[in-house]
């Protein structure tokens, strides 16, 4: 009678040590599973703050490079602007030195033919027509080509930054889609890694339909501009059409 007493209290005993020894067991997992998410949390938050100090640094270059060619296209275009004056001033100086060696020799040929100063006064007057028609045409001619110049140069920079933003919403997205595989492998049930499964599809949509917005993934072109032409010689445009 008193060993089967004494057997049930050994058996209690042992029961009651294997328990603690789950608990201690429980606790010991729970420990580290917190040790583990406080971890995660915090290469997440050291991460996040790398990639905006990247992000921040990319900004400020990328505003440095714009303000650059902002600088060189207001400079390019002066530097047209002046040629075309230039150009326009040469011809309206050639054009009245033309005249005025045609009136200088219309009137040497009146005085030795001593013809009536009428006709030699309608020449002048015809030669006065034509030379202000050519000044004004020139001048017209070379205004088409300043306008259409600055109207290039605006479309080429509004394409560049157009590009640049949506190279930008790329990146951005890359960078997301990163993070979120890293969630994928960190994450403990079906439930989390399905969720963030849809979630990286999604940024790969979105990438796909930023690159085909973009101006070099659409499928169809614009109809090409006409050139700019460029001939040797004395204009100092090198007579742009």
């Amino acid at each position: 009678m008193g060993e089967r007493k004494e057997d049930s209290v050994l058996l209690a005993l042992s029961e009651l040590k294997k328990i603690q020894e789950d608990r201690r067991q429980e606790e010991e997992d729970e420990e580290r599973r917190k040790q583990d998410d406080l971890r995660l949390a915090r290469e997440a938050e050291v991460k996040k703050a790398q990639d905006e100090e990247e992000r921040k640094k990319r900004e400020a270059e990328e505003k440095i490079r714009r303000e650059a060619e902002e600088k060189a296209r207001l400079e390019r275009e002066e530097r047209i602007h002046i040629a075309a004056q230039a150009e326009r001033g040469r011809a309206e100086a050639e054009v009245k030195a033309r005249h005025e060696m045609d009136l200088h020799q219309a009137t040497l040929e009146a005085k030795h033919k001593k013809v009536p100063w009428v006709p030699i006064g309608i020449v002048g007057a015809i030669v006065v027509a034509g030379a202000a028609w050519m000044v004004l045409s020139g001048k017209a001619r070379e205004d088409e080509k300043e306008a259409m110049l600055v109207r290039q140069a605006e479309e080429l920079r509004r394409q560049t930054l157009e590009t640049e933003r949506l190279q930008a919403e790329i990146e951005q997205s890359v960078a997301r889609t990163k993070e979120l595989e890293r969630q994928l492998g960190a994450a403990q049930t079906e439930e989390d890694r399905a969720k963030i499964r849809r979630q990286i599809a999604d940024e790969g949509q979105r990438q796909q339909r930023i690159r085909r917005t973009s101006p070099s993934g659409r499928s169809s072109t614009p109809p090409a501009k006409k050139g700019i032409k460029i001939d040797d010689g004395d204009d100092p445009l090198g007579g742009l059409k």
